[in-house]
């Protein structure tokens, strides 16, 4: 908030009371009952916008942040889509090699197709999603009828597996006093859940597993969304965008004679009618909300705004500051929002390379490492992985890596054409492969066909690099001409 704002609600305040004892009152209220008015109405919804302290501990003031807080729902879902960009596939327990054939299909069939509405990246997104708005996402696993003879035989137990929406899954979870008592025999985190009701109704947890958010700054055992440690500054914005609102739509302001006119002047009238015409501008004109915005007068009246503009109230200000907070607290780079200070293409790029290599990489790795806990069966010893290299934000470090193995390896050629260095020194130094009865014979010794291949490589990158370094120079001649011109 703007440092001088609150002097200028005191200002406007102590014009609005003095106002009030103003030759012409079109409320109709007395000095008491017009400030308690100001106070209930225009204080805090005219001026400010409605005024939020929630503390999103519950489902309901969760759901209200989302409604209330455009960019709250714009990071987590553009975060959420980030993560599922990555290739989710099987390799072998431990971080092995990718699997293919039988056990591949048995468990990236139920992941492409995890039920009849639902594909992979619905799935996905709708588990990371659901993680970073209520802290953890449920699934339920189902078992086809009939499955216990399959399963000896090798065949997958799991027929489909559901998301649960959040908004109907309400969980109780197990007491601090029994935690020992679980921890004893606890095997996984749906352990540590008493009961589970879905729209008002237990079900079993026996085929239910939880995927839980990563993040943590509290409990480190039972799932708490992110929104409790960001709470001021979802307050803050849901407060913004109201003040906003009303003061757009409701402006507030006092109506008074105006002192400039030539045709104001005091009529003579009773007490009853006084009293007739004061009802009748209250209940049509007075400062609560609903009141009428038009008014049709013989009088000669101005109005005294209380009021400020937007860039007064400094709402673009605030809003900045409270979004690049809530983005830092789900990892998503505020420059790609627009936010950032120093907006250039370069530092742009950056940003989103720093999506995928602080967060969704990461966050990625640790959400299909949970896949692996709830879908993988017991002693198949193989994981769920996810890949982003075939990401666009991250081929930028792929070319320069590229680009630095090109150089180096005319050197490397000419040091064996040399005699400097073997032909299986070169292949180390090329981050290659060489064979084992060819590795320590120098250039001279190895046989014709490999003695080729050596030079014509040769003569291929030197080449590559001449024109590259030709072509860097052509573009700052262009560039000095360009400014020149």
């Amino acid at each position: 908030m703007g440092p001088n704002l609150f002097t200028k609600i005191g200002r406007a305040w102590d014009a609005f009371k003095g106002l009030n004892s103003a030759t012409m009152n079109p409320t109709g209220l007395n000095p008491t009952e017009l400030n308690q008015m100001f106070d209930d109405s225009i204080g805090n919804r005219l001026l400010l916008g409605d005024n939020y302290t929630y503390s999103f501990k519950t489902k309901e003031e969760i759901h209200k942040a989302l409604e209330g807080c455009p960019p709250l729902a714009y990071v987590i879902l553009k975060k959420a889509l980030a993560i599922t960009n990555g290739r989710i596939y099987i390799r072998r327990e431990g971080g092995g090699s990718e699997i293919t054939g039988g056990q591949q299909m048995k468990y990236m069939k139920l992941l492409e197709r995890p039920n009849y509405i639902q594909t992979q990246e619905v799935f996905n997104l709708q588990n990371i999603v659901q993680c970073s708005i209520y802290g953890y996402s449920i699934c339920k696993l189902v078992k086809p009828v009939g499955m216990e003879e399959l399963e000896l035989l090798g065949a997958q137990s799991v027929g489909e597996a559901w998301v649960l929406p959040g908004e109907y899954v309400s969980v109780k979870w197990v007491q601090k006093p029994n935690y020992n008592a679980i921890f004893s025999g606890a095997t996984q985190i749906t352990d540590l859940i008493e009961k589970v009701y879905f729209d008002g109704v237990e079900i079993p947890k026996d085929d239910l597993f939880l995927i839980r958010d990563p993040y943590m700054y509290r409990n480190l055992i039972i799932p708490e969304t992110r929104m409790v440690t960001g709470a001021q500054a979802i307050n803050n914005l849901m407060t913004n965008y109201s003040g906003r609102g009303k003061l757009m739509d409701r402006p507030a302001g006092i109506i008074s004679a105006d002192p400039g006119s030539n045709n104001t002047g005091s009529l003579g009238a009773s007490v009853a009618d006084i009293e007739m015409i004061q009802k009748r501008l209250t209940s049509r004109y007075g400062a609560k909300e609903s009141k009428s915005m038009i008014m049709a007068v013989k009088s000669a009246l101005k109005w005294q705004a209380l009021s400020f503009s937007m860039a007064e109230m400094q709402y673009d200000v605030m809003e900045k500051q409270d979004t690049i907070t809530l983005a830092e607290l789900y990892g998503y780079p505020p420059a790609l929002l627009g936010l950032s200070d120093n907006q250039t293409y370069n530092n742009v790029k950056e940003a989103g390379k720093k999506l995928y290599t602080d967060t969704a990489i990461p966050e990625g790795e640790y959400y299909v490492s949970q896949l692996t806990e709830g879908l993988v069966e017991f002693g198949d010893r193989v994981e769920y992985a996810i890949d982003f290299s075939h990401v666009p934000e991250l081929q930028a470090d792929k070319k320069e890596a590229s680009d630095v193995r090109k150089n180096s390896t005319v050197p490397v050629l000419q040091q064996l054409v040399s005699g400097i260095i073997t032909y299986g020194q070169a292949m180390i130094n090329l981050e290659s492969t060489s064979e084992t009865e060819n590795k320590d014979k120098f250039f001279w010794e190895l046989p014709e066909p490999i003695q080729s291949g050596v030079l014509q490589a040769l003569k291929i990158q030197s080449n590559e690099q001449s024109n590259q370094v030709n072509g860097q120079g052509n573009q700052t001649n262009n560039q000095g001409q360009n400014q020149n011109g």
